[in-house]
């Protein structure tokens, strides 16, 4: 039904077409309420603000819905601007639920009507819940004009310089910043690209060069760590080509088994980008959050293999068993290109994406902060070009 009804509109959601419409109809019903309770005998009063309490009810859902479609189209987001995304959700969710509950008191003081007339107090109860709603309506809603006029999401840069509605301006997620060096040199290995920056943000972008002898060790045990008791021996570090061709950035990694790699620092709520290429590779490879032990670990996984085909999975793994958030099939090319994915965890929310663009979306309780990393459980060999780990603030 969205799809129908994009269809008919420039807009690049339907968000912002019935989100005004709660706003609208609940303050007219509050009037009607606070009307009812001056002149108790002016029964159409009441009548008035039900049938508006439940038109609110139901275009707040229908709001809600959208927004999260919405939210969900969106294409490379801001590290930083998450939190205020999920803030937005969490209060449209308290905002629709409350109009709701209204909504159903009022139906209920209606129907006790046609059976006895309702006290003052009854019917006073009922409209101090319409306020609350409304009082969380305008805080959600404030929220949203937030995002939109100060962070300016939904909000597209046409080539001319003005401002567009279809979502697809900049990318502010991404971090292409070139670094000195960056095609490398000789002797140099795959470790010497992890940097940290003022901000915090972690970001590895390995090459390595052939002839360095010392790469596995660099990489295997110093840039990735094993969890205390572990090793990292399934992974294996494949030598870079000789020849008059740079063999480009990106370490390549034999994998033969399971394993489990960390970056030293620790996190708490926290975006981390992959730029993988998974062409020669068949199992799963993940990106780590949160991390305190391997019998509690939460993960978005890269499922499959290029004969079989992808899939994208949000999932936390307690104790071997697996509970699985939200999943969805990936359209990879088996040609050996690069392939982009994020996990933004957030506070409860988290989101899973390729090439900035969120396919998967779970809510779990916010961990602690925790250390972040890799997965590799399957079989081939794949190239890890390009880790970028950017602390979230809220």
């Amino acid at each position: 039904m969205f799809e129908v009804l994009l269809s008919w509109t420039q807009l690049p959601n339907l968000h912002p077409a019935v989100v005004h419409f709660p706003i609208a109809i609940l303050p007219v019903a509050l009037l009607f309420d606070f009307a009812g309770l001056v002149w108790t005998r002016q029964q159409w009063l009441q009548r008035g603000a039900v049938t508006l309490y439940v038109l609110a009810a139901t275009s707040a859902y229908i709001a809600k819905k959208a927004g999260e479609r919405a939210a969900d189209s969106l294409v490379d987001v801001a590290p930083a601007v998450q939190p205020h995304i999920g803030d937005h959700s969490d209060w449209a969710h308290y905002a629709t639920w409350a109009i709701l509950t209204t909504a159903v008191l009022r139906l209920l003081v209606e129907y006790l009507a046609h059976r006895r007339e309702p006290s003052r107090l009854i019917n006073a109860g009922a409209t101090t819940v319409g306020l609350v709603a409304f009082g969380l309506l305008v805080y959600a809603a404030d929220l949203g004009g937030g995002l939109v006029y100060r962070h300016g999401l939904g909000v597209a840069i046409s080539s001319s310089g003005q401002a567009g509605a279809d979502g697809e301006g900049a990318e502010p997620g991404r971090h292409d910043a070139a670094h000195p060096g960056e095609d490398g040199a000789p002797g140099e290995v795959a470790a010497t690209r992890l940097e940290v920056d003022a901000g915090g943000v972690l970001t590895w972008r390995p090459v390595a060069t052939p002839g360095a002898s010392s790469a596995a060790d660099a990489v295997l045990g110093s840039v990735l760590q094993a969890p205390t008791g572990a090793t990292l021996g399934a992974l294996s570090v494949v030598p870079a080509t000789e020849g008059p061709t740079p063999p480009g950035r990106g370490v390549r990694l034999a994998v033969e088994g399971r394993a489990v790699g960390l970056f030293e620092t620790e996190f708490d709520d926290v975006q981390i980008d992959a730029t993988l290429r998974v062409a020669d590779f068949r199992g799963t490879v993940a990106l780590l959050h949160h991390f305190q032990q391997e019998a509690d670990m939460r993960l978005l996984e890269l499922v499959g293999s290029s004969a079989d085909g992808w899939q994208l999975r949000l999932s936390r793994q307690r104790g071997g068993e697996i509970e699985v958030l939200d999943e969805s099939p990936l359209e990879i090319g088996a040609d050996g290109a690069p392939v982009r994915i994020a996990l933004s965890a957030s506070g409860s929310h988290l989101k899973g994406m390729l090439s900035g663009r969120t396919l998967v979306h779970g809510h779990e309780e916010a961990g602690s902060p925790g250390r972040v990393g890799l997965v590799f459980d399957g079989r081939g060999e794949l190239t890890i070009e390009e880790i970028v780990v950017t602390p979230i603030g809220r």
